[in-house]
């Protein structure tokens, strides 16, 4: 007999792509155990079933955010929220960290999240004299949105041991002004630094920020994400062992560059992508190719539109992707990479292709994460390989006017081109990488539908799907980035019992109740 039924509504077959002819779905333990017509499947209900009627609603299979950053985004939460467009000035920017450190004993770190230089009206970071001038009593770090980029005031310099003498580190440089002396700003790799010098929040914080993460991503339909970095996997079991972690995680295991300690532990004791459970699995070894898409950091074949002169920041070198891939790769290992210009795309593709040749696997299933600037020349390259890129289509919102003013129309308008992998016959799965952008996937999917930037214009409108298309992005097609449409990403029987019950007409839904493991984990406030 059923434990729990779900009726009376229209399933979305993410195989075939559209809403099929079902209407119900029975559940079993935490496995779908029917899909069928309403008289099928009420057949199977027995005492103690609980049953859930749909009123015509869209019962999709739980979506499945392919890159975020999970620990990463519930601890944002605590820091300074500077996101456009309730920021729109640097004197905005100045009045929210004065009010944060006013509440703060001296010496302690106030933090912020979210600012884009490109929508302040004055067109620049928030530098280490602004911030002096506000916060004087203590260190302020404030995270551009993208995460690649911070600024910092004098007390944070001190505290990293960075004074005018430091060199810029491999991968990334710290910002100085027109006077040569340092702005405070720190790029890519001279982030590291700053990393080291902070307080590390509590292990009761960061259990509590999985925990908020678990209870946002529930929130949006969100039963599973593929973690990009920053979760701490001792942590996580820690977190689930108490019942606080609610959405299954993948976690991806990331490198540093020049740095080969972490792919020789994972090699020493043998762990290799799949290992784990339905919980907690470890995915792909993770690069960092290049930088950040709106930054802009973005490594590229040829010059910015905006700076003849400008490139981005490559962070790794062809021969130091080629031996750490292959490696990785014939140890078992899925592999990807943060790669968003069409220069980094170009060196991890090779990468990847050097390391098949020489260790060929079947299906080895190697993703790129981003893969911003895929030239069509990449795209086949990326379908001849098999290549899965993870996609975040709402970068069209929050950044897309910025891409067509950095990199010009011809590559502005094909960031993150989906419509052109899928014509490829390239399953591209989407995701958010939150906290860059929210981790509301079903605004991602909208905005993957409708490519509308912030300002309203779309970007890259021929680059839109169908909404039928996003949703199978954000189901089977990322499932299959891990190896678990098997088990994920469709309602099928023996699957997963993870569902989301969406209302609203496509692209705009919302999510009424979201069932994780057979059980319902989110119900929204009269939803139902």
């Amino acid at each position: 007999m059923a434990d729990l039924i779900l009726h009376s509504g229209r399933v979305f077959d993410s195989v075939a792509g559209d809403v099929g002819s079902a209407t119900a779905v029975a559940v079993t333990g935490n496995r779908i155990q029917a899909v069928g017509s309403d008289s099928e499947i009420r057949a199977l209900g027995g005492p103690g079933c609980q049953y859930v009627d749909l009123r015509g609603r869209l019962l999709a299979p739980g979506l499945i955010d392919a890159h975020c950053h999970f620990q990463g985004w519930g601890m944002a939460k605590s820091a300074i929220d500077l996101k456009a467009p309730s920021i729109r000035s640097l004197g905005d920017v100045g009045r929210a960290v004065r009010d944060r450190a006013a509440t703060l004993a001296p010496g302690t770190w106030v933090r912020g999240r979210g600012y884009d230089q490109g929508k302040l009206r004055e067109g620049r970071h928030p530098d280490r004299a602004l911030l002096d001038e506000i916060a004087p009593d203590h260190p302020v770090v404030l995270t551009r949105t993208c995460g690649h980029i911070a600024a910092v005031n004098s007390r944070a310099l001190a505290a990293m041991g960075v004074d005018e003498r430091t060199a810029d580190p491999a991968g990334g440089r710290f910002g100085r002004g027109p006077d040569g002396r340092l702005d405070g700003i720190l790029y890519e790799t001279a982030q590291r630094a700053l990393r080291a010098a902070m307080p590390e929040p509590s292990e009761a914080d960061r259990i509590e920020a999985i925990a908020a993460a678990s209870r946002d991503y529930l929130s949006y339909g969100v039963t599973s994400v593929h973690d990009a970095g920053g979760a701490e996997p001792a942590l996580m079991q820690t977190a689930r062992a108490q019942g606080r972690l609610l959405t299954r995680v993948y976690l991806m295991q990331v490198g540093q560059e020049g740095d080969t300690a972490r792919d020789d532990a994972l090699a020493e004791i043998g762990i290799r992508t799949g290992f784990g459970d339905d919980w907690l699995r470890i995915g792909p070894f993770k690069l960092f190719a290049d930088g950040s898409s709106s930054g802009p950091t973005a490594a590229t074949r040829d010059p910015y539109a905006i700076d003849p002169d400008n490139r981005g920041i490559l962070r790794i070198s062809q021969e130091e992707a080629d031996r750490r891939y292959a490696a990785a790769h014939a140890r078992g290992m899925q592999v990807t990479a943060h790669a968003q210009g069409d220069h980094a795309i170009d060196i991890i593709l090779t990468a990847i292709e050097r390391a098949q040749a020489a260790h060929p696997r079947p299906d080895p299933r190697h993703r790129i994460e981003h893969a911003g600037i895929a030239q069509p020349d990449l795209v086949a390259r990326m379908g001849k390989a098999g290549v899965i890129p993870v996609a975040q289509p709402v970068f069209a919102y929050e950044f897309g006017e910025g891409y067509v003013r950095d990199y010009g129309p011809q590559r502005g308008h094909r960031f993150m081109p989906c419509r052109a992998f899928l014509e490829a016959g390239i399953p591209v799965a989407l995701s958010s990488d939150a906290p860059v952008t929210t981790a509301d996937a079903l605004f991602g999917l909208e905005i993957a539908v409708t490519r509308r930037s912030q300002g309203g214009p779309a970007i890259g409108g021929d680059q839109a799907l169908t909404w039928q298309q996003a949703l199978v992005g954000y189901t089977r097609s990322a499932a299959r980035a891990a190896f678990e449409e098997d088990r994920k990403g469709a309602i099928i029987p023996g699957y997963l019992a993870d569902l989301a019950v969406l209302s609203g007409e496509p692209p705009s839904f919302r999510a009424d109740l979201t069932v994780v493991d057979g059980q319902v984990a989110y119900e929204r406030p009269q939803a139902m």
